[in-house]
């Protein structure tokens, strides 16, 4: 047997709520190695306006338009996407609202693409048009899982 008893050294995190963070802990021993890689891109989101949100949300409406999706799909999409473009406008947006649409939207595009190659593809190019959103919604992206 390598350890007959367990370590001397503990490590918790209690009490947080992380959005689009990494956390890497490591315990001192022998020989400790550790690695970290961040597939996520670097997105810069401070400061978005309103007018900002709405017009990446205009793109995601155009790439979804234009997409060879199921009729039925792309109106459903795109009636959650309008929705959550919407309320961008309004004078104290409600975040939690439009992250919702998001998610509806996107669970409509997954859904979609789980029948058609073209939902797979739409879903890649939108994903990177969204993650800019997530610092502007805050702890709300986590609804939409951004």
């Amino acid at each position: 047997m390598l350890f007959k008893r367990k370590p001397d050294q503990s490590q918790s995190i209690s009490g947080v709520n992380l959005t689009n963070a990494q956390v890497q802990m490591g315990q001192a021993g022998n020989d400790l190695r550790q690695t970290q890689a961040d597939n996520q891109g670097t997105v810069h989101t401070d400061g978005l306006s309103a007018d900002q949100v709405a017009a990446l949300l205009a793109q995601v409406i155009e790439a979804i338009a234009q997409a060879p999706l199921p009729e039925a799909d792309k109106t459903k999409a795109l009636a959650y996407l309008s929705a959550a473009q919407q309320e961008t406008q309004e004078a104290e947006p409600d975040k939690d609202l439009i992250a919702k649409n998001l998610k509806r939207m996107g669970d409509t595009l997954q859904t979609a693409s789980d029948s058609a190659e073209a939902g797979k593809t739409l879903w890649q190019t939108i994903v990177p048009l969204l993650r800019p959103l997530a610092g502007w919604l805050g702890t709300a992206a986590t609804i939409a899982g951004l």
